[in-house]
């Protein structure tokens, strides 16, 4: 654990552990999803770059998570988009907090894989 890295991070139903750990050179992090939920950030990187890849490496369970197949790109551009929200507007992270008392997403879909309908009628598969 870092002084960025939390233990852990819950997403909904989901437990996902983070790691702080000598990863294979050029690699900043990775993630997986089952059979435990965990990212892994390597120890080598400065606070910043922590960050940025706790970010990244969520967005990743995310995807696998709710079967949304990211791609590697799409991934980094909300990763850069999340951040940089983060960091321009420093009043919004803690104005959310105070404003989000518990969840409002659909909770059956932060439970696991089902078949959700939207109110547009679309079938969501998470």
């Amino acid at each position: 654990m870092s002084d960025v890295v939390p233990a852990s991070v819950q997403l909904g139903a989901v437990k996902v552990t983070a790691m702080v750990t000598r990863l294979d050179d050029g690699t900043f992090g990775d993630s997986q999803v089952h059979p435990d939920a965990i990212i892994r950030i390597d120890d080598r990187l400065d606070q910043s770059s922590q960050a940025m890849t706790v970010i990244h490496e969520l967005l990743h369970v995310v995807s696998d998570h709710f079967n949304l197949d990211l791609s590697e790109r799409q991934v980094c551009c909300l990763e850069q988009a999340i951040s940089s929200i983060m960091f321009q507007n420093p009043e919004l992270v803690p104005a959310l907090q105070n404003a989000i008392r518990r969840p409002t997403i659909h909770q059956d879909l932060l439970a696991g894989p089902s078949n959700t309908e939207t109110a547009s009628g679309q079938t969501l598969r998470s």
